[in-house]
């Protein structure tokens, strides 16, 4: 069955006894409504909803990709739709560290144009920082009831990108409190089984 929301599976687990199980898939966008919908599955008390998390984060994929000097990086054009939940500070590290430009954009023509002649004036001036093209809708703190959601309900985790590999603290998982939502443990299943293998 094809859901359009973590709140839609909710909905089926109301009005069905089977076991509903949801593939949590995204980055830090799609993390708070599946943290908002496991909060009130528990508070409901169901008992046939459960989520295979396997949410990323992108800092540590940034940090990756920052660390390996062959790739020769000198601009990163970053994620408006994650920055307007994490904002900007989690991206400091880049320039900071690294001395590579930033700038977080939308996505329109003129959003991108932009970010580009942004980027480009930072390695003219040799002042590397991360800079707002998506001011419309990203604040620099980020959206902190999000990020509260997502605190509450998951934990970083060591997780497997494809193409890379493992990245320490890359993903998300239940934390403790919220396992008997946690459809690998429910059911017995593990990355490492093959079964997620194509996810």
């Amino acid at each position: 069955m094809v859901v359009y929301s973590p709140l839609d599976a909710l909905k089926i687990a109301q009005q069905d006894d089977r076991q509903i199980v949801f593939l949590a898939v995204g980055f830090e966008t799609t993390a708070p409504s599946i943290a908002i919908t496991i909060m009130r599955a528990k508070k409901e008390g169901l008992k046939n909803l459960s989520f295979i998390s396997l949410n990323k984060v992108i800092p540590p994929a940034l940090r990756f990709l920052c660390e390996n000097r062959e790739l020769n990086i000198n601009g990163f054009i970053l994620p408006g739709h994650v920055s307007a939940i994490i904002g900007a500070k989690p991206y400091e590290f880049i320039p900071t560290e690294f001395g590579i430009p930033c700038v977080i954009s939308g996505f329109e023509q003129v959003d991108i144009l932009t970010s580009l002649l942004m980027l480009m004036n930072q390695n003219k001036d040799g002042k590397p920082e991360v800079q707002d093209q998506y001011f419309r809708g990203v604040r620099r703190e980020g959206n902190l009831k999000a990020q509260e959601m997502i605190r509450e309900v998951f934990e970083p985790c060591d997780t497997r990108w494809r193409g890379i590999g493992d990245l320490a603290s890359s993903g998300l998982k239940l934390r403790s409190k919220y396992k008997d939502f946690d459809a690998m443990k429910r059911f017995g299943i593990s990355p490492s089984s093959g079964h997620l293998s194509r996810v």
